[in-house]
């Protein structure tokens, strides 16, 4: 730490001496980042991470290895499996396939179905691929400082920015109706009865598959069914202002959601080819 009494150009100038030459040439330029906190709360060189970009990934601390690898060979075998288990058979034409709306099947088939040729190809595979990746530590993509200025944002609990925006947003009875846990729940039930219901009445008339993925995702999403509610910063406002989204992606109105909008998509193709 510098001594109270030079000047900040002097501490600057010390700062910049003992620092490696990489911190101060190796960075990214022209970094965007808005510190929306009422308060200006964020710390100075937040910019630093936070402007990296949205698809900035910080790099792990292991490489990939162990049991990530054997959970890859997993799948690996079984597609290799299935397409030697197939190989010059006719396709299934009887039965439609989206890609969208399809219950991913977990059958393998029996090793003794399996060319022995096959058997050992796969484990010479494996036994190439542990040589190649081995866990080891990762090269880090961030300095030192900005690993330590990152871990210190993930432990502040006062920025509360957020959660004020989306409350001006819920606050709006005109729009949103505030619902208690059992009311909601209770709702949630009563929309999964009639999907249910829907799906007996036009068992015959929609697709097998289909029915299949809305039926099996109404499982998945009993413990909850409900949407997500998120916001997108309008930065290029002033003041910054917000917009609402609610995704129903993972809801129990999601699976039908699809369905309606394959079917409706082919009637509108249909409409075109007409005209």
């Amino acid at each position: 730490m510098a001594p109270p009494s030079i000047s900040p150009t002097q501490d600057t100038i010390c700062v910049l001496g003992k620092s490696n030459s990489r911190v101060y040439f190796d960075r990214a330029m022209n970094l965007a980042f808005h510190d929306l906190t009422p308060d200006k709360s964020m710390p100075q060189a937040a910019r630093e991470v936070l402007g990296l970009n949205l698809k900035f990934i910080e790099t792990p601390r292991f490489t990939t290895g162990g049991q990530t690898i054997y959970d890859a060979f997993e799948r690996f075998d079984r597609d290799v499996l299935l397409k030697t288990f197939f190989a010059g058979q006719p396709e299934d034409l009887t039965r439609t396939y989206h890609p969208k709306m399809y219950v991913k099947s977990i059958w393998t088939p029996p090793l003794k179905y399996i060319p022995s040729t096959v058997k050992t190809r796969i484990n010479r595979f494996h036994k190439a691929i542990k040589k190649v990746f081995v866990r080891k530590h990762g090269k880090p993509n961030l300095h030192r400082y900005q690993s330590r200025l990152l871990a210190r944002i993930r432990r502040m609990k006062n920025i509360l920015i957020y959660v004020r925006d989306a409350l001006k947003h819920l606050q709006d009875e005109s729009v949103y109706r505030a619902l208690s846990k059992d009311e909601a729940e209770a709702e949630a039930k009563i929309t999964a009865d009639l999907i249910r219901k829907w799906c007996r009445d036009y068992d015959e008339v929609v697709d097998e598959g289909m029915i299949e993925f809305i039926r099996s995702k109404l499982k998945e999403t009993a413990s909850d069914p409900f949407g997500y509610f998120y916001l997108l910063y309008k930065i290029h406002k002033t003041p910054a202002s917000t917009r609402p989204v609610c995704s129903d992606c993972s809801s129990v109105t999601n699976a039908l959601g699809k369905f309606v909008d394959i079917a409706a998509s082919s009637l509108l193709f249909q409409k075109l080819l007409r005209t």
